[in-house]
């Protein structure tokens, strides 16, 4: 969640300063004095107003409104004749700043109309002073309007416009922050990939800034991004990261964002308590800092919280709660999301002329948000803007004034008489259906048996419909649930490849979930990774590798075991012994590929690497023959087995180019090629062989290109036929 005082620029400065409170008290004691001293020079008092409302502003923002007034007086007083040129830019500066400060203030309450009335006229200020900076905070304070009512486009466009005036004035501090505002929008509209690149880079500025505050909002957006993706355990690292900024700073409101981030994590785990416990705390900072528009959407996370609870009491009170603060602010979203959860509420307890009524009022606010007459109101801010910068270049304000009066008659006339012709359209269809219903009423008695029959037979195929959509929504929700804890527990590609420095992950599972899966971890001066492949897929293998990546995870960091024959032995006495807790025999388990290599050796031109397989086998190109080597497996799961022994660790010398793959059964098993003239109907396997053979072909190729052409090739076999098993590969060139 976005927070104003960093949007502005003003955050860091503001932080800084708030950490001594009583230097603060101190300044703020000289400020007065040279505010109340009237034989102080006009330009000195209007600088220590600036200093005034930028401290204030932290510790009451409600103080914005008064001082900038103030300013606007202090400045609008002044006979322009009597200034010098000097003194004319100051006071247009000031004039400027105090506008977008209103225009601050009345966004800070949700009334976006009015902060863009004053946004534009402080761009036109600064547009005729040719102040550059000032247009650049402007311009990004306008894009922020924009992203509030839904306009995407033109926020983007004014964020751009921003960033070129903050380059060209070497403001760092501002770029950070636009660049901050556009990785928002971005994660708002669900491009994860350029969110995190444009949080990335404004993180950047903020550590060569040096700003503690502002690395910390990156962190913890970067960290909400990845919990969107469902990838909670990097989420969970980035928020930590923000968390601990935040505490030294004594920063609570941030604190409060965090607070609301463990919570979200905690709702994907299902932990609900620790969920509850984290929002309770972010309620209580935002309303001790009577942070009104944050307090709406914590209010709402708490509703919901408690409705997935099924505590439909105490989510309605807190639903009414969000509900009333957004009525009392204005602010449509929250409204919106408010009614939504109303409905929601309403039709668990099983009112449902109510749960209509909300759902109706949530619809028709989601259209207010992103309707013509939103956009077109952001236009008239837009004309107002040029007309303001006008009349600032040139003393012609009444004559434009008039043609600007004359276009908008002009319009009303125009609209009047497209309303009267729809009118009169309207009153001929209304005629005409009139005549025809009288005809219709005769038909309509004779059928009315027959409907209410219809109706009866219709009303129990809704309803056993409905029935069957619930539960197929349940089993969807378990299933995506599923697969966030499958996520959860592998560890992301990029960290994979990044471990491996070149190298690439194809993993396709068959459904949503997978008994496939690849692993990772780094311990005792080791690289481990594996490819493997547990029995079933679907939900009944992702379940069963969930506890044989658990087993291979507390083998390497628990046990601290770096030998992979003797992990493996060891991760099938942890899975047999999870699988038969119920004293049934369960003799489910896994085929895998196991690489270990010494972190010191993974860049060396020569290494050896320890491997261990069970009924999966490792391939190696070597660079100096071009030949594919097999290192056969044990014929043995990791699991139950009539006939267990000792898994085998094997040690390989391994040259720089080499490459190695690890892989399932899945690439080689598929069927398919019915493309080709000589495969039957239906299709065959793809075989080892073949496998083998693309391999060889593709060799030289770079590795991310091989990953490319492994997807396509096997996309193209298969054709328009099921994918039949999980699918998991991996590469590494040495």
């Amino acid at each position: 969640m976005k927070n104003l005082l960093f949007i502005i620029g003003l955050l860091c400065t503001l932080v800084a300063r708030s950490q001594d409170y009583g230097a603060d008290q101190s300044l703020m004691d000289s400020l007065n004095r040279i505010v109340a001293d009237e034989d102080q020079p006009d330009t000195s008092v209007l600088e220590s107003y600036k200093e005034i409302i930028e401290i204030l502003y932290y510790y009451n923002p409600d103080t914005l409104l008064p001082l900038s007034k103030r300013v606007l007086t202090l400045v609008n007083n002044k006979e322009e004749s009597t200034l010098s040129d000097r003194e004319q830019l100051i006071f247009s500066k000031n004039r400027g700043n105090a506008l977008n400060n209103l225009g601050v203030y009345y966004s800070d309450r949700g009334n976006i109309e009015e902060s863009l009335t004053y946004y534009f006229k402080s761009l036109a200020i600064y547009d005729s002073i040719q102040d550059d900076e000032g247009k650049g905070t402007a311009l990004n304070n306008i894009a922020l309007a924009f992203e509030d009512q839904g306009d995407v486009t033109r926020a983007l466009e004014y964020y751009d416009r921003s960033l070129k005036y903050r380059e060209k004035v070497g403001d760092l501090r501002g770029k950070a922050i636009t660049l901050y505002n556009i990785a928002y929008i971005y994660n708002r509209e669900h491009d994860n990939k350029k969110s995190i690149e444009y949080f990335k880079r404004s993180l950047a500025l903020e550590r060569q800034l040096k700003s503690q505050i502002g690395v910390a909002y990156c962190l913890n957006s970067i960290g909400e991004v990845h919990i969107k993706e469902s990838m909670l355990t990097l989420g969970k690292k980035y928020i930590d990261s923000a968390m601990t900024i935040r505490k030294k700073l004594d920063d609570e409101l941030g604190q409060a964002q965090c607070y609301e981030n463990y919570a979200d994590i905690h709702k994907m785990y299902k932990d609900y308590e620790l969920a509850l416990i984290n929002l309770k705390k972010a309620v209580s900072i935002r309303e001790k800092n009577g942070e009104k528009r944050d307090l709406c959407f914590t209010l709402f996370n708490l509703g919901d919280l408690y409705k997935n609870m099924g505590k439909l009491d105490k989510a309605m009170t807190f639903a009414k709660r969000s509900q009333g603060i957004a009525q009392e602010i204005q602010y449509p979203s929250s409204l919106r999301n408010a009614a939504l959860l109303l409905s929601e509420i309403y039709e668990k307890r099983g009112i449902y002329d109510q749960a209509l009524d909300y759902f109706k009022r949530s619809a028709r606010l989601n259209d207010s948000l992103h309707n013509a007459k939103t956009k077109k109101a952001a236009i008239q801010r837009e004309v107002q803007y040029k007309y303001e910068r006008k009349i600032a270049e040139d003393s012609i304000r009444y004559y434009n004034k008039a043609i600007i009066n004359e276009a908008l008659i002009d319009k009303q006339k125009a609209e009047l008489r497209a309303k009267r012709n729809e009118q009169y359209v309207l009153f001929g269809g209304l005629s005409i259906t009139i005549a025809f219903g009288l005809f219709a009423f005769n038909r309509f008695r004779v059928s009315q048996k027959q409907k209410n029959i219809i109706e009866v037979q219709r009303a129990t195929a809704d309803m056993q419909r409905d029935v069957v959509e619930r539960k197929n929504t349940e089993i969807t929700d378990s299933i995506n649930y599923a697969k966030r804890i499958q996520e959860a527990i592998l560890p992301p590609k990029e960290t994979l490849t990044e471990n491996l420095v070149d190298g690439f992950v194809l993993f396709r599972p068959k459904d949503v979930v997978s008994g496939d899966f690849y692993w990772l971890e780094r311990a005792n001066g080791y690289i481990f990774f594996a490819a493997a492949d547990c029995t079933g897929h679907g939900v009944p293998g992702a379940m069963v590798s969930v506890v044989c990546s658990n087993a291979l995870s507390k083998c390497v960091l628990e046990a601290g075991i770096t030998d992979t024959g003797k992990i493996l032995d060891n991760t099938r006495e942890m899975i047999i012994e999870q699988l038969n807790k119920s004293g049934e025999v369960v003799n489910d388990g896994m085929d895998i590929s196991l690489v270990a290599i010494q972190e010191s050796d993974r860049l060396s031109d020569t290494a050896e690497i320890q491997w261990s397989g069970a009924n999966n086998a490792l391939w190696i190109i070597r660079e100096k023959t071009g030949h594919l080597e097999t290192i056969k497996p044990d014929k043995q799961p990791v699991g139950g087995h009539s006939h267990a022994t000792s898994f085998t660790t094997r040690k390989i010398n391994i040259e720089r180019g080499d490459q190695i793959y690890l892989f399932t059964d899945g690439y080689a098993d598929q069927f398919g090629g019915e493309h080709l003239t000589h495969i039957p109907e239906g299709g065959k396997k793809f075989k080892s062989k073949r496998f083998k053979e693309y391999l060889i072909s593709i060799k030289n190729k770079e590795m991310n290109t091989q990953h490319e052409l492994l997807s396509q090739a096997f996309d193209e076999w298969k054709g328009k036929l099921e994918q039949i098993d999980d699918v998991c590969v991996i590469g590494v060139r040495f």
